[in-house]
Formats: structure tokens, C-alpha cells, sequence
């Protein structure tokens, strides 16, 4: 197969905007919020989340960071000391990248007076490579179009990459070995435990497998050794 990746896919990241503002002056303070309830949809599902005026960044995020399917948190990107005032922004991303059935994976609603939205910094994309002139396209970049063969898209690469597949017959011929040696082992177990034996001069001592008169191991036997003549395709 000659293979060219076209395309990495990527997860959706956004910046939480309030009024257009995705940098706060203070993580933990209250009043950036009125009351009401901001919903998030990821991959379809809505979740509510209530805010009021005590609800501050820090926890506001944690309770982003409870929905299914994506991660929030916090990021310092300016200090007092540095720049003259502390700057925070609150990063939402998908936890799976591509898109979801064409559509982005994150989206947002709400009821309250600010404009609540979600300023993007990364758009969600699909992986795409070409085999053999094939285009093929996933959410994932590990691709597994091809029965026997996975493929993991690293990097965009205009080169195209040859690949061939063969048996790898060593590896068969372990696995049957010791599929053999534990049949063997099974029927070497039976058969010391169906026999009748007898000992002494004048044989006047007699021990018994656990298995005489027991049809149970023979028919465990023979399940088995049909299993390993049937023919399977």
C-alpha cells in the first residue's frame, strides 16, 4: 500500500468569552456572571450548568470540566509582576478530536443577560490520508480501514510511504504449537486417570483413576477434538 497523510486530525479548542472578554483580571472572584444557566452541547448532548453572581472562574470551570466529552481549565497569561495585572483564560477543549458527524463537537447557549460564547483557537478537523489513491477519512488518527492493517496518522507529510502485508507464519506456528501441547497435556491427563491398575505378586492390589467409570472426561475429549478438526474459513 503506498500511504500519504493529508491531514492530522485535531480536537475543537475554544476560549470562554463573556461579552466578547476571554481574559479575566481575577480567577477566583465573584460577579463575572449574572443568573441563569449556560448550556453546553458536546457531540449532541445539552448540559446546564446555573451561575450566579458568586460563581467565579475557578469554579465555574470545574463544573465544565464534569461534562462528558470535554476538558476546561484555567490559564494564567499575564502576571502582575510582568505585565502590570494578572490575566486569566478559561480553555475548553474536545476530548476526541475530529468532527462529529461533520459538525463541530462543542457548542453553547444560555439565558443570561452577558453574550455568552466561545472564541475558537483550534477548529476541529478529520484525519485524511490517500491509500493507494484512496482517499479515506477519520475523526481518530489511528485508522483502521484496512482489516489486519492499523495505521496512526502523525504528521502531514506530502512524501507517500510503502507498506506490505504478510502472514507472519512464525507467530502462527507458536500458537498452533501450543494449541497442540495443551491438547496433548489434556489427553495425557485423561488417559493416566481412566486406567485401572494392578499390582503385587498375585495382583492383590488395585488402584483406580479418579476417571473410570466417569463418561464426563471423554466427552470433554471429544469436544474437543472436534473443535480442532472442524474446518473454519
Amino acid at each position: 500500500y503506498d500511504i500519504t497523510v493529508n491531514a492530522v486530525a485535531t480536537s475543537q479548542i475554544e476560549h470562554f468569552s463573556i461579552g466578547g472578554v476571554t481574559s479575566f483580571e481575577e480567577q477566583d472572584a465573584a460577579g463575572i456572571f449574572s443568573t441563569g444557566e449556560i448550556t453546553f452541547q458536546v457531540d449532541g448532548t445539552d448540559s446546564a450548568i446555573a451561575v450566579d453572581a458568586d460563581t467565579d472562574l475557578i469554579n465555574f470551570a470545574a463544573e465544565v470540566n464534569d461534562i462528558d466529552g470535554i476538558t476546561a481549565y484555567v490559564v494564567q497569561t499575564a502576571t502582575l509582576e510582568d505585565t502590570g495585572a494578572d490575566a486569566f483564560t478559561l480553555v475548553i477543549q474536545a476530548d476526541d478530536t475530529g468532527l462529529n458527524g461533520g459538525l463541530p463537537r462543542i457548542g453553547i447557549s444560555d439565558d443570561i443577560s452577558e453574550t455568552i460564547a466561545l472564541s475558537s483557537v483550534q477548529s476541529a478537523i478529520n484525519a485524511e490520508i490517500d491509500v493507494s489513491g484512496t482517499t479515506v477519512t477519520s475523526a481518530s488518527n489511528t485508522i483502521t480501514a484496512i482489516e489486519g492493517l492499523t495505521i496512526v496518522a502523525a504528521r502531514v507529510d506530502a512524501t507517500s510511504y510503502t507498506t506490505s502485508l504478510a502472514l507472519d507464519t512464525s507467530s502462527m506456528a507458536d500458537k498452533i504449537s501450543t494449541i497442540v501441547d495443551a491438547f496433548n497435556a489434556v489427553v495425557s491427563l485423561i488417559s493416566v486417570n481412566s486406567k485401572v491398575v494392578s499390582d503385587g505378586t498375585n495382583q492383590d492390589s488395585v488402584s483406580k483413576g479418579s476417571f473410570v467409570g466417569e463418561s464426563t472426561p471423554r466427552t470433554i475429549l471429544n469436544r474437543i477434538r472436534t473443535l480442532l478438526s472442524a474446518d473454519y474459513s
